[in-house]
């Protein structure tokens, strides 16, 4: 028997309609059994019921996010968190919304998976149950008596009950869903407005750095103009005042020597007149001192020696004089001519000092203009430059406010897919206790079909693999109108669940090493399903180091090292090798998984003596 899932209604085979007694008496034996096989049915109406719910959810999640708009932009993580990054090619966009796109299939077909294997054993079940029917309808028929069935007004009631609740159920998810999904487009909406709105505010703030450069390369010109105006203009008052002293000098130099030549020729007669004084007094002391002879000859050699001294004094100094005065007389002669040509030559320079004094006058005059000019254009730039710094401030005080709006709606976004994920995972919950139930009800059957020797319609090696979690690979051919075509390729079984953790995140920091040069850590796949790896990635806390982590399928309990030094333990070894750590420090690691959300592993310290990677 064969049943397909639509999306209201499931289709049920001929158990629905059970044989029905013609109102003859019955014995205990028989009732007992109809008893039981009524409890079958009622066993298989509720997990029908579950079954039908469970996939209607998945294939309504899978249709919801194929609805929803694929696309998106590189600063748009597909939850409403901006990241900073630049613009990237359009091909590293496809591949982008490629790995999207195999991201929302994931998710929903490791839950398909789960469905196909539940639907499987409901129709191994439901294959069982007709057989066990068919057995005791020939039963009945080779005895001329009909089997009693339920009655049809339970049925009527328990199908009504069923459709009403999975329509109430299907309206409610598909109201949440558009809701979100609306409340999700809006908050994109804004963020790209926002980022429009940024990117114009840039522009502006970049055309007005621009003008104030070019006002401040303008100011720096004409600053250097004024400045190169006033070394020109002391430059001439140097040169002027040095040539103006350097003729005083000259003059008071000439005037000097002139002066000492009339006092040396004034005082030529002085030495005689002095010199006859002192022998007039000499002559006196040589009366008083008649009686002394040795005095007096004493006196005599020395007035002998004088007047011999005397005479070549005056012959030297009679030469001397005529020298003197030929010299003197040339240097009067030089000196007129050089003052002549001295005169001349200043009243030029006078001349061109009341040029350049006329030039300088009116380059200050030009120059007090431009520095008005410029006085004028500053003020007005620095009023321009408040009022944009005032509007510009408002914009930004608009824009955190809005930032932090935006900000507060994306983390309600995240609270409400986090919250979907433990919805998400409450469902994997009922999931197993309905695996158990089937389990359960196969165990009766089993007790059923071994007490009434009922040889069962399925092959041994099927039965025996039913009792694994298998793992299929869904292939999907077509989605026709109301029905669903997929084809199942199981690849191996797997025994039970390993771990029941009520961890949202599948990977966990479980071990640090510091062995000698080796240092490092693992991490193991926490979940009792396998995961794939693709697009995961190892981080920093400002995102500076990545480490790109392998893209394969990672089992429960796997491991994978991640080695911080340059000595690998193993072959197998991720080498971390971007990755800046101090010594005592203490380190956050992060990892994105392949939604894009961030998950912080632990909080490490370096040990201080730990080498070999430490920078």
């Amino acid at each position: 028997m064969m049943y397909l899932f639509r999306k209201k209604n499931l289709v049920y085979s001929s158990i629905d309609n059970p044989p029905r007694t013609r109102g003859k008496k019955i014995s205990k034996k028989r009732r007992r059994q109809n008893l039981t096989i009524q409890k079958i049915y009622h066993g298989l109406l509720v997990i029908f019921l579950k079954i039908d719910h469970t996939f209607f959810n998945v294939l309504l999640q899978k249709k919801k996010k194929d609805d929803l708009p694929a696309t998106k932009t590189a600063n748009d993580d597909g939850f409403g968190q901006q990241k900073a990054t630049k613009k990237e090619p359009e091909k590293d966009k496809e591949k982008e919304l490629d790995s999207e796109k195999g991201k929302r299939k994931s998710l929903t077909n490791q839950g398909i998976q789960d469905r196909l294997w539940e639907k499987e054993q409901l129709q191994e079940i439901n294959l069982r149950v007709d057989n066990i029917f068919n057995v005791f309808g020939a039963k009945i028929g080779e005895k001329g008596d009909k089997m009693p069935g339920l009655n049809e007004d339970v049925l009527n009631e328990l199908r009504d009950q069923q459709n009403k609740a999975m329509k109430d159920l299907s309206d409610n998810f598909l109201n949440k869903e558009a809701k979100k999904a609306k409340e999700l487009a809006d908050t994109k909406a804004e963020i790209r407005a926002l980022q429009e709105k940024c990117e114009d505010l840039g522009k502006e703030l970049k055309d007005l750095n621009l003008k104030n450069d070019k006002l401040k390369k303008d100011n720096s010109n004409l600053k250097n103009e004024k400045d190169d105006a006033i070394r020109e203009k002391d430059k001439l008052l140097n040169e002027t005042q040095n040539v103006k002293d350097s003729l005083e000098a000259q003059l008071e130099a000439l005037q000097n020597e002139n002066e000492k030549l009339i006092k040396i020729k004034a005082s030529a007669q002085d030495p005689e007149d002095e010199m006859q004084k002192r022998f007039a007094d000499k002559l006196a002391e040589v009366i008083l001192i008649e009686t002394n002879i040795k005095q007096t000859k004493m006196l005599q050699e020395r007035d002998d020696y004088y007047n011999q001294l005397k005479d070549q004094m005056d012959d030297a100094f009679q030469k001397q004089m005529k020298e003197m005065q030929k010299s003197y007389d040339k240097q009067i002669d030089d000196l007129k001519e050089g003052g002549e040509a001295q005169k001349k030559e200043l009243g030029d320079l006078q001349t061109e000092l009341l040029k350049a004094a006329q030039d300088r006058d009116q380059a200050k005059r030009d120059l007090d203009k431009e520095v008005c000019f410029f006085n004028k254009i500053k003020q007005l730039h620095k009023s321009l430059r408040e009022a944009l710094e005032n509007e510009l401030k408002k914009q930004k005080d608009g824009a955190k406010d809005e930032l932090k709006r935006v900000k507060d709606k994306n983390d309600q976004v995240q609270k409400d897919y986090r919250q979907m994920c433990d919805d998400y995972f409450a469902l994997e919950k009922i999931n197993l206790d309905l695996r158990v139930e089937i389990q359960a009800l196969k165990q009766k059957l089993d007790k059923f079909e071994e007490q009434h020797k009922i040889e069962s319609p399925l092959r041994p090696k099927k039965r025996r693999r039913t009792e694994s979690s298998l793992m299929v690979r869904c292939i999907f051919i077509s989605f026709f109108k109301n029905y669903l075509s997929i084809q199942r390729i199981v690849l191996k079984s797997v025994k039970g669940p390993l771990i029941e953790s009520q961890s949202v995140f599948p990977l966990d920091c479980i071990m640090w090493q510091y062995e000698g040069d080796w240092t490092g850590f693992e991490l193991q796949n926490q979940w009792n399903k396998p995961i794939v790896l693709k697009g995961w990635y190892l981080s920093d806390v400002d995102q500076s180091s990545r480490l790109l982590l392998p893209e394969k399928r990672l089992n429960p309990m796997d491991i994978i090292r991640v080695c911080l030094t340059e000595n690998k333990k193993e072959a197998t070894d991720l080498v971390w090798k971007d990755l800046k750590l101090k010594k005592g420090d203490y380190h956050e690691l992060w990892i994105d998984d392949m939604l894009g959300l961030r998950h912080k592993l632990a909080s490490v310290s370096v040990p201080a003596n730990t080498s070999g990677f430490v920078k």
